[in-house]
């Protein structure tokens, strides 16, 4: 996060949730530990997590917290005289152990699962002097305390670090709480009133109309380069509730993971809120196998095991214009027609391929009738291309001209649209890189939207 500075009046954060606020600072710290029973703390927090039914993620978490074995674990461990948070730790480790994998998806839900349930520990059920009209200040929050800020519907949030990744950012984000992230709690006084600017990241002591708010927005799916080239920019999503992002940077989806959605009925699933972007949203197909989910990884496993979850899929995408499917770990031309032989037999006609597998990438050319995309999944490609394990490596490592020399073949060999999804076009000097060698079209996550336009709107070919 940068720096910010403060003017007599006026801080600068960065603009999390859009909308405009005025409020009096509750300036929060973390309250000491409940001296209550835990067993007791859990139930009251499934409770409020029940009330999130249209969240599917409080309801996994939900679902962890009330389950019995996770449950009979941690009174063992407490009645043993270990200490709380490590008796939090030991019961959760076969679900950490399962979650937990070279998938940075689910190794970072399964890190954020262990930490809310040690905020449910430490500040799950402690009462705050808050109400609409006050504006929450503080260094951070958790998915409890977010829970909290929305039930009061406080007028805004001032937050020194929080990633728009988070679970947190998402349930102020779907409750329309301002938010703005990058400014020091230490700057604000109790009881001071405060105007908040949640679209352009400006907090203010005084009325904040006459701000000019343009240099601050970005928003979109088409950016100029400074040589006039145009270049598109779409959002990664982990889960479907970020689809907020995408509305909120009026931008499409580049990519949709699927994995965490293989335990919940797609039906609960708001898909209307994709389909109104007026832009693309491409599904990307189960990515499971390997070390992910145990068993053979490949893209046939869709028209195996995991067919018929892939087919309720396949009625998604076709019930809605913009979306897309995108086939996922394709080893050869003769898989790519396979996939296009089954999906368009079912209606679909968009179907793209990712380029993961250097046999593919070298064989792109053969493909071309085959698709109507591609995208490169850096992360993979780049394990399979030097044979290192998935995520154990600098993503600047990937800033390679030997890579690049296949990135470059994949672009050039194709007559089909290529974008970038991969873990590398959300790095700087990676999109600098992907510019460079001819790129111009990309989905990153939604909290490098923002650089990766400016970084666009600055670059030129001639450096």
């Amino acid at each position: 996060m940068r720096s910010n500075t403060r003017t007599e009046e006026v801080l600068t954060g960065v603009g999390l949730v859009p909308g405009r606020a005025k409020g009096r600072v509750f300036v929060f710290t973390t309250p000491p530990r409940i001296e209550e029973d835990f067993i007791g703390v859990l139930d009251r927090m499934a409770g409020d997590l029940e009330k999130e039914k249209e969240d599917i993620f409080a309801q996994f978490v939900r679902l962890i917290i009330t389950d019995q074995t996770f449950r009979n674990r941690l009174k063992t461990c407490l009645d043993l005289g270990v200490s709380e948070d490590e008796a939090v730790d030991i019961a959760l480790r076969p679900l950490v152990e399962r979650l937990r994998s070279a998938d940075p998806f689910f190794a970072r839900k399964a890190q954020e699962i262990v930490q809310i349930i040690h905020d449910i520990l430490h500040n799950g059920t402690f009462d705050l002097p808050i109400d609409e009209d006050t504006v929450f200040v503080a260094e951070r929050i958790s998915i409890p305390l977010a829970l909290k800020l929305k039930t009061r519907k406080v007028a805004a949030v001032i937050l020194k670090e929080l990633s728009s990744d988070s679970h947190a950012a998402i349930i102020l984000a779907n409750a329309h709480i301002p938010t703005v992230v990058g400014i020091d709690p230490a700057k604000f006084k109790a009881g001071e009133v405060v105007y908040v600017d949640g679209e352009a990241g400006i907090v203010s002591r005084k009325p904040i109309d006459s701000f000019d708010r343009r240099e601050h927005i970005r928003k979109g799916r088409i950016f100029m380069t400074a040589d006039g080239e145009e270049v598109e920019i779409l959002l990664n999503v982990d889960i479907p509730e970020d689809v907020f992002w995408a509305e909120r940077y009026e931008t499409g989806v580049g990519l949709l993971r699927t994995e965490y959605l293989l335990s919940v009925d797609l039906g609960r699933v708001d898909w209307e809120r994709f389909a109104r972007l007026n832009a693309p949203v491409i599904i990307r197909a189960y990515d499971v196998g390997g070390e992910k989910f145990h068993g053979t990884r490949g893209a046939m496993r869709l028209l195996n095991d995991l067919k018929e979850k892939f087919d309720s899929l396949l009625r998604i995408v076709k019930r809605y214009p913009n979306f897309r499917i995108m086939i996922p770990m394709v080893d050869f031309p003769d898989t790519a027609r396979t996939f296009y032989d089954y999906v368009t037999a079912r209606g679909v006609r968009d179907v793209g391929f990712m380029v993961e597998v250097p046999s593919f990438a070298w064989s792109i050319s053969e493909v071309n009738d085959y698709a109507t995309f591609f995208s490169v999944g850096t992360n993979d490609l780049w394990a399979f291309f030097t044979g290192r394990e998935r995520g154990t490596s600098d993503i600047k490592e990937q800033v390679n001209p030997v890579f690049g020399d296949l990135l470059r073949h994949v672009l050039n060999n194709s007559q089909r649209p290529v974008s970038v999804c991969g873990q590398l076009a959300s790095d700087e000097d990676g999109l600098r890189f992907l510019l460079s060698l001819g790129y111009r079209r990309f989905s990153v996550s939604p909290s490098f939207f923002v650089k990766a336009a400016k970084i666009v709107e600055n670059w030129r070919k001639d450096g």
